[in-house]
C-alpha cells in the first residue's frame, strides 16, 4: 500500500505521552532526528505536534521509503515502549491502480503494546470506506478514511485539517541489520498479518508469513538469523 496520512495515538494515551514518546526517540540507537526534510528514498518518518481529541490523542505522521509502514509501526512500537501504554498505528492509501485514472484505498490499523508485540486491527466503519475510486490523488477520500480510523478530531481546529496538521520533526531509521536479506525479511515481518515459526527437516527455522494481502512467504533462516530476526522484529 502507498502511504498517504497515518497516524499513531489511540484512546489509551495523551498528547503528553506522545510528545514524551517522540522525544525518546530522538534518543534511540536505531533513529536519528535529520534536518532538511525528508528523503523519498530513505526509511523517514515527520511527526507532528500531538493533539488531543474527545475521546483520544494522536500525532499525525509523514512516512516515506520503501519499509514505510513498518517505519510506522517502528514508531509506534518506541512510544509505546517508552510511555508503558498501547499505541495504535493507523494509515490510510492507495492500495492498487485500476486503469488510467482509478485506484482502490484502503487502509491499515495495528495496536503496538509496551513488550513490543502487535496486532492488527479491523476496523468496520473503515472498511466500509475502502473502494474504488475514479481519482488517481484521492487526497479527500483517503483523509476521510483516516478519519473514520481516529474516530475523534481536535478540540480545536486551529491547525487545520488531517494534511496541515505535520509540521515538524524528522526522523530517519538507522540500519539495523547489515545483511540486506535480513533487513527485507525483517521489513516484510513487521509489516505482515501473522507470522508462524517451526523446525524444517533442513535442520534450519521455517518462517511462514502472512501478509495483509492475503499472500504467504515462505523462507527458510539459520537459528542464529532467526535469533537476529527476532531481536529486530518482537513478532516472532
Amino acid at each position: 500500500m502507498n502511504i498517504v496520512f497515518a497516524a499513531i495515538g489511540g484512546p489509551e494515551v495523551d498528547s503528553a505521552g506522545l510528545a514524551a514518546g517522540i522525544e525518546a526517540l530522538g534518543r534511540r540507537a536505531d533513529f536519528e532526528e535529520i534536518r532538511g526534510g525528508l528523503d523519498p528514498m530513505s526509511s523517514a518518518v515527520c511527526l507532528g505536534e500531538p493533539w488531543s481529541g474527545e475521546r483520544s490523542a494522536w500525532c499525525d505522521v509523514e512516512v516515506r521509503g520503501g519499509d514505510a509502514l513498518s517505519t510506522l509501526v517502528d514508531v509506534a512500537r518506541v512510544v509505546s515502549t517508552h510511555i508503558g501504554k498501547p499505541v495504535r498505528a493507523v494509515a490510510s492509501g492507495v492500495e492498487r491502480r485500476i486503469g488510467d485514472a482509478r485506484v482502490a484505498i484502503g487502509y491499515r490499523a495495528y495496536e503496538v503494546l509496551p513488550d513490543g508485540t502487535s496486532r492488527t486491527l479491523d476496523v468496520a466503519k473503515a472498511d466500509q470506506e475502502c473502494r474504488e475510486v475514479a481519482d488517481e490523488h484521492p487526497r479527500d477520500e483517503l483523509g476521510g478514511l483516516l478519519a473514520v480510523l481516529l474516530d475523534d478530531e481536535p478540540k480545536s481546529e486551529a491547525n487545520g485539517g488531517v494534511a496541515g496538521r505535520v509540521a515538524g520533526r524528522h526522523f530517519r531509521r538507522r540500519p539495523q541489520l547489515e545483511n540486506p536479506r535480513l533487513a527485507r525479511l525483517a521489513a516484510t515481518i513487521l509489516a505482515a498479518k501473522s507470522i508462524s515459526v517451526t523446525a524444517d527437516p533442513s535442520g534450519r527455522v521455517r518462517l511462514k508469513i502472512d501478509a495483509l494481502d492475503g499472500g504467504t512467504q515462505i523462507s527458510l533462516v539459520s537459528d542464529e538469523e532467526a535469533a537476529t530476526l527476532r531481536r529486530a522484529t518482537n513478532r516472532m
